[in-house]
């Protein structure tokens, strides 16, 4: 018997049983922090065929950019499609090879003019498309002093917090800028508590 990648779309009767690999660590503000990536399998008899590892084949990122006064965000309005003509946080591919935080500051240095000097990002969440075979990581930073950004790929906004980003008429991505921002919000007021 040989085992096959089975898509998180198979019932949970079939599996025969899961693995939990790690994907990746990095430490981050101190803490070593593992992301896990999990595979499912089913056991059945395949002629000629191995093991299928999954990965995910598009790795990118979302940087959520606060001003210092922390009461706006920075968002670009598309040119292109997808979202063509709606607001987005600025972001993009990371390169194979390329370590994922160099990446966030590169992508939101060529976005928008901003660097390591005026920002110190952190990687916040990641939201994984199986389907569509997306990582997304969200980086998060606050400007550490006023800042004019300048885009050429996409034309750049602040934007007030009191928006409704998960209008979707308005914002891309489906009602998950809204969602990142309510986890943002969260973290935030968790972490005042704590202080």
């Amino acid at each position: 018997m040989q085992t096959r990648y089975l898509d998180t779309i198979g019932k949970a009767s079939d599996l025969s049983y899961m693995e939990i690999l790690p994907y990746r660590s990095q430490i981050e503000q101190g803490k070593m922090i593992w992301i896990f990536r999990m595979f499912c399998f089913i056991v059945e008899e395949v002629d000629q065929k191995d093991k299928e590892t999954y990965f995910m084949q598009h790795e990118m990122n979302a940087i959520v950019v606060f001003n210092k006064a922390k009461d706006k965000l920075l968002f670009c309005k598309r040119r292109k499609e997808p979202f063509k003509g709606l607001y987005n946080f600025v972001g993009g591919k990371i390169k194979p090879g390329e370590e994922h935080i160099h990446a966030a500051y590169r992508e939101l240095c060529e976005e928008t003019g901003i660097t390591e000097q005026e920002i110190e990002l952190m990687h916040f969440m990641d939201l994984t498309y199986y389907t569509d075979e997306i990582l997304l990581e969200i980086y998060v930073g606050y400007l550490s002093r006023d800042f004019e950004v300048y885009g050429e790929e996409n034309e750049l906004f602040w934007l007030d917090g009191n928006h409704d980003f998960f209008d979707r008429n308005v914002f891309a991505g489906n009602g998950n800028i809204g969602h990142i921002l309510e986890c943002i919000r969260k973290y935030e007021t968790q972490k005042k508590v704590c202080n």
